[in-house]
């Protein structure tokens, strides 16, 4: 999933070694999660990416569908696994693939 959204560290406990981030994307909830601190040689930035809340933003936009009650069924977990696996396969050809900009992958 690809949004662009803004980020502001909103409270930092040193001591703690944790901050809050509140992420607000356009069309999306805004939400605020916490975070452990950049450590030497992370960025800010490396940190925000982390704990960006893209998957709570995708499932926002996903439309439910709702079963009938009283519908039974058995899963096997030979089944299971291939399920798993099949999922995971598209997940990853679905992944947005990074552009090269000559010596620099973005």
């Amino acid at each position: 999933m690809s949004v662009n959204y803004r980020y502001e560290i909103t409270k930092v406990d040193a001591a703690a070694r944790c901050m809050e981030i509140e992420y607000s994307a356009e069309g999306y909830k805004t939400y605020t999660s916490g975070a452990r601190l950049p450590s030497v040689g992370e960025t800010v930035e490396d940190v925000v990416r982390m704990y960006a809340p893209l998957a709570l933003w995708e499932f926002e936009k996903k439309v439910d569908v709702v079963p009938e009650s009283g519908i039974t069924g058995e899963i096997r977990a030979a089944d299971e696994l291939a399920a798993s696996i099949q999922i995971a396969q598209e997940q990853i050809a679905n992944q947005p693939q990074p552009i090269s900009t000559g010596s620099q992958t973005l």
